[in-house]
């Protein structure tokens, strides 16, 4: 019996090679085949990874309803990691023209963006600074011979540019809301050397936002929905300074504001005058401070205007959001507040 592994020729009934040791009896040899419930996880898993293959940026296969191209040039897909920056990607290409201005137009838009920031003009040329990243990405797609057709390339830079507002734009907007938030100064706050109607500054966001407030304070605060008899207080935001916090007395005489039994300083009066306030007496406790409503008006005389002053007065520590620490627009006046 001649052996299949080594070619040597055995007796008769051998069951093992007698050079090799290698069996000669294969009709014996049995082999069990896995059960195909073990293939399952391994067999799908194989097929999710050919999949991602075929469809992702690797290869951007036509599969994906034919909308991106698989590339053959080998220095698409650096140039297009690149536009994280627009501009970027057309120099590594070797169009210096066209990469220098993406580039400058890209951060024109952010700059001008920056200028007449928070304004409505602003989100125009935010808007304009995501368009022309946007642009950039689809130019650097179209060095792709597969990807020159016009009706494509406009459905791709639209969905680019939504694309690039909800997941980048937005977020890092976001994420720089947690430190500052800016706002335009509400009209109804009359002008004073402080601050003036229309002006745009920031305020402290919640990462910012200090566990305890100090006199003097310029703060950005909710107003409660109040209403009584003869009164009421629409619910919005306030901007003012804190003249009281937690254990201190403050007392209106007449016009004249004292702080436990003393005249505050210039930087620590509210922004308007207090002589429309009627005589009060606080006392603060634990979470409570003193907003003075400079800008409350009574329609008539009402029995109750003390009791409803003091109210009005008394705002609590969850109903402040942040310090107003710096002004940006205008121009002129530009640089922290005092």
């Amino acid at each position: 019996m001649q052996c299949l592994n080594c070619g040597f020729e055995n007796m008769p009934g051998l069951r093992d090679c007698v050079r090799c040791e290698g069996a000669l009896m294969l009709g014996e040899v049995t082999v069990i085949p896995r059960r195909a419930s073990s293939l399952r996880l391994a067999t799908r898993l194989d097929q999710v990874f050919n999949w991602l293959h075929t469809t992702t940026i690797r290869g951007f296969s036509v599969k994906i309803f034919r909308l991106l191209p698989q590339s053959q040039n080998s220095m698409l897909w650096p140039a297009l990691l690149r536009t994280a920056v627009p501009g970027l990607g057309h120099l590594h290409l070797g169009h210096r023209v066209a990469g220098w201005m993406f580039l400058s137009v890209w951060l024109l838009y952010l700059a001008l963006g920056m200028a007449t920031f928070p304004g409505e003009l602003s989100l125009w040329l935010f808007s304009g600074a995501i368009a022309t990243h946007s642009a950039a990405v689809v130019s650097v797609f179209a060095e792709d011979l597969s990807f020159q057709r016009i009706g494509m390339r406009a459905l791709f830079g639209i969905l680019l540019f939504l694309g690039l507002q909800q997941l980048v734009y937005q977020p890092i907007g976001g994420l720089i809301h947690w430190y500052w938030v800016p706002m335009i100064v509400p009209g109804n706050l009359l002008p004073g050397p402080v601050l003036a109607a229309g002006e745009g500054v920031l305020y402290e966001g919640v990462w910012l936002r200090p566990d305890q407030f100090s006199r003097g304070d310029l703060v950005l605060y909710r107003i409660p929905d109040m209403r009584g008899i003869g009164y009421y207080s629409e619910e919005g935001y306030g901007l003012d300074r804190i003249v009281g916090v937690p254990g201190d007395e403050v007392h209106v005489d007449a016009g004249r504001l004292l702080v436990n039994g003393a005249a505050p300083p210039e930087h620590e009066m509210p922004i308007g005058s207090p002589a429309s306030i009627p005589n009060l007496f606080i006392q603060l406790h634990q979470g409570q401070y003193a907003i003075l409503p400079t800008r409350v008006r009574f329609t008539n005389n009402i029995r109750f205007r003390d009791t409803i002053i003091k109210q009005v007065s008394v705002t609590s520590d969850s109903q402040i959001l942040g310090r107003v620490r710096f002004r940006l627009q205008p121009w002129s006046r530009f640089g922290s507040i005092e």
